[in-house]
């Protein structure tokens, strides 16, 4: 699945240790063990997120840069942010009303002041991506890219470009595959999305690999890399 739609933003990454972020867990149990994607078949709460296995969601509060407003990445998508995440996601990467359900643990979701989802990104790893099921084209017309141990970016979308919601997202990804000992981000973007391609090299990811990946229409492909 392609990403990310709309152009590039201007923030601050929403890092643990950037200033004026704060990263907020809501325990519901008591385990130490370390944090981790846990892949449990299908289903919304699949690859759920644990930090030190006590929190069902992980919140990062930072600020847009140009408003001043708070704004919260959460993971996994709350159940009463779905349908709107969703939504997002599809009119950006859907096609025919497909997905009609998409998989909470495998995404994230950026929130404004006023609880509105304003930005949405799908995560896949081996047990799967953000959408639920396939979109109908025969299995033989896909070419995978190279195989990674990387947490690959399943489609990000935002409401308004140029707002760093964008640069939000991607930061608190990169914050899960740290905590996931996964090695690194990676996006696959076609090579006549310029606008994501220049958003994604403008935080740092770097060109792995050019191929005719994904369906045949799609063209050329770039797989990137930003390191965790």
């Amino acid at each position: 699945m392609m990403t990310t739609r709309n152009g590039s933003d201007c923030t601050m990454p929403c890092r643990k240790a950037a200033a004026g972020l704060r990263i907020s867990a809501r325990a519901e149990a008591s385990s130490a063990a370390a944090c981790r994607f846990r892949g449990r078949g299908s289903g919304a709460g699949d690859m759920a997120l644990s930090s030190g296995c006590v929190s069902r969601h992980l919140a990062c509060t930072t600020r847009k840069a140009r408003q001043g407003q708070p704004m919260q990445i959460l993971h996994p998508i709350p159940a009463p942010l779905l349908p709107a995440a969703a939504a997002l996601w599809r009119a950006h990467f859907g096609r025919g009303g497909w997905p009609q359900r998409v998989h909470a643990g495998h995404g994230l979701v950026a929130v404004d002041a006023a609880g509105a989802v304003v930005g949405v990104m799908g995560l896949r790893d081996a047990a799967g991506g953000f959408a639920d099921g396939g979109v109908g084209w025969p299995g033989w017309l896909f070419r995978a890219a190279p195989a990674t141990g990387d947490l690959v970016i399943d489609g990000l979308a935002v409401r308004l470009p140029r707002q760093g919601v964008g640069r939000a997202l991607v930061a608190h990804a990169r914050h899960l595959a740290q905590g996931a000992a996964r090695p690194g981000l990676r996006a696959e973007v076609r090579a006549r999305n310029r606008g994501a391609l220049a958003f994604y090299a403008d935080i740092g990811f770097e060109a792995q690999a050019v191929g005719r990946y994904g369906l045949p229409w799609w063209g050329q492909v770039h797989v990137l890399r930003l390191a965790a």
